[in-house]
């Protein structure tokens, strides 16, 4: 039971693009909130929301502008 909320924390973190480690799971199992969030977290979740209203309030060119600029983040 423990094993699959487990897995369960995993997933969750891995679709949102976060960090996996055993604080984080723990936070999640717990139910606490993470508000240390560092840049590259914040703007990857601000690209898959941009990436979910595509053609509803944002056109396809922006979000190659955010994933140009996410992917350029990491160079420097």
């Amino acid at each position: 039971m423990l094993q699959g909320k487990v897995y369960e924390a995993q997933r969750e973190l891995v679709s949102n693009g976060l960090e996996v480690s055993a604080e984080k799971i723990r936070d999640f199992l717990l139910g606490r909130e993470d508000s240390k969030k560092n840049l590259l977290e914040v703007y990857r979740y601000h690209v898959q929301q941009v990436k979910e209203l595509l053609g509803k309030e944002y056109a396809l060119g922006v979000q190659k502008r955010f994933k140009a600029d996410f992917f350029m983040s990491f160079l420097f």
